[in-house]
């Protein structure tokens, strides 16, 4: 065999190779998705992740085994690989790994049932508590406001009596004082005329 057609060969083979590698890397991160469920941002970015991994690679390959330049044959047996991959595997890694992790949700939901009851309870109890404290500081504030309002009243009415006690007060002093002031002149002339009469 020619010397000249080893290393193309080898370049054919490590294309081959690539191709399969790289479509096995993508069932592996399908695999992976099926046990952990993500968010579609997620889903783009460990995508976007899995193909720069797998450009990194090609390339890198191209690079050491054809000096960076890229025939066309090589494009051809990644591409070989691929397809090569994928009717070998026929997704029964990803269908096998969906099977699998659906009984273990299944498993896992059957064994977390009771937890989750007494999450769910005890959320409902925190809730009905929440509830009865703000009943509670709501009727509190209620009482206060009644006391205030109790206190008020028994403060004006305290100062009303306190106002009319006064008043009372005043007016027997000025009842008291002008019965004195009529007493005096009438005392006056009864000594007046007890003296005139001795």
């Amino acid at each position: 065999m020619n010397e000249a057609v080893i290393p193309e060969l080898e370049l054919l083979l490590f294309s081959v190779l690539a191709g399969a590698l790289s479509f096995a890397g993508y069932d592996i991160l399908l695999v992976v998705r099926a046990f952990f469920r993500q968010s579609w941002v997620l889903e783009k970015l460990f995508d976007l992740l899995y193909w720069g991994c797998a450009s990194v690679l090609v390339f890198s390959m191209i690079h050491e085994k054809n000096s960076g330049v890229i025939r066309g044959y090589s494009v051809l047996g990644m591409l070989a690989g691929m397809i090569a991959y994928r009717l070998a595997a026929k997704d029964r890694l990803v269908l096998g790994a969906q099977r699998r992790a659906e009984k273990l949700r299944k498993w896992c939901f059957k064994k977390w049932e009771p937890v989750r009851k007494k999450k769910k309870e005890l959320q409902i109890r925190r809730r009905q508590s929440k509830i009865e404290r703000r009943e509670k500081r709501r009727s509190q504030a209620e009482q206060r406001r009644a006391a205030g309002q109790r206190q008020a009243a028994e403060k004006k009415a305290r100062a009303r009596s306190r106002r009319e006690e006064k008043r009372d007060r005043r007016n027997r002093r000025k009842k008291a004082k002008e019965a004195a002031g009529q007493a005096e002149p009438q005392e006056r002339e009864r000594v007046k005329r007890s003296g005139n009469g001795s």
